[in-house]
């Protein structure tokens, strides 16, 4: 006979309830949502598939009900870019040549201004020691992306399993009790295909390859 604490069940009630929640450092959800299409945010995951997730990163009690969130807003990105009609990777990579140089055009106009004039600015943002160091992170992704789309790997990469992967290594990062690992059969390598499955309805992805791209690269804080 076994013994122990039963599983909690998932409540999927609050699905529709994500506005406002915080994304890992996705941005808040009116920049977010607007280049997610409609079918994704609405997407709802089978609540088995977010259960194995759940266990596979094994949050703390306090934190299940945010993991869980973050779980399904995750899914449905991923949704989003599977189903989503392939950009060609030239397109990707000046995508992200232009967005990095914007971004530093306004990093160097911030240090330009005057003391009043940046006190104004950034009276409208919480904490703007953390906003200038988003953008520092945002034009690193770019100048990350801009190499990456462009290498032999790149070129023939699957984005949304690339994402996906990513997606896993940030929940385990954010939630779990150990980081991830390249351990075989271990909750990175399990969680990045559960999370894909979940988007897809297509089980038993091997996202090996993936998972050791981005342990070899892992996103910055």
């Amino acid at each position: 006979m076994t013994t122990g604490r039963a599983k909690e069940p998932v409540d999927t009630s609050f699905i529709k309830l994500l506005d406002g929640i915080p994304r890992l450092g996705f941005g808040p959800p009116e920049v977010i949502d607007a280049w997610i299409p409609k079918a994704s945010l609405s997407y709802i995951p089978s609540p088995d598939v977010v259960e194995r997730s759940l266990n596979l990163i094994g949050p703390p009690p306090e934190q299940r009900v945010v993991c869980c969130e973050q779980i399904i807003y995750m899914i449905r990105l991923i949704h989003a870019d599977h189903f989503a009609r392939p950009t060609p990777r030239g397109e990707v990579k000046k995508q992200f040549t232009q967005f990095g140089a914007a971004l530093k055009k306004a990093k160097s106009a911030l240090k330009r201004i005057s003391t009043e004039s940046h006190t104004w600015l950034m009276s409208c943002v919480d904490e703007p020691e953390l906003f200038l160091l988003n953008i520092n992170l945002l034009i690193h992704q770019a100048e990350s992306g801009m190499k990456y789309i462009g290498s032999r790997r790149g070129r023939h990469t699957d984005l949304a399993k690339a994402n996906t992967s990513l997606f896993a290594f940030q929940l385990l990062r954010a939630f779990a009790q150990k980081p991830p690992t390249l351990t075989v059969n271990g909750p990175f390598f399990q969680l990045s295909s559960t999370l894909y499955e979940a988007a897809t309805r297509i089980a038993n992805v091997n996202l090996d390859a993936y998972c050791r791209d981005t342990i070899a690269h892992p996103p910055r804080r």
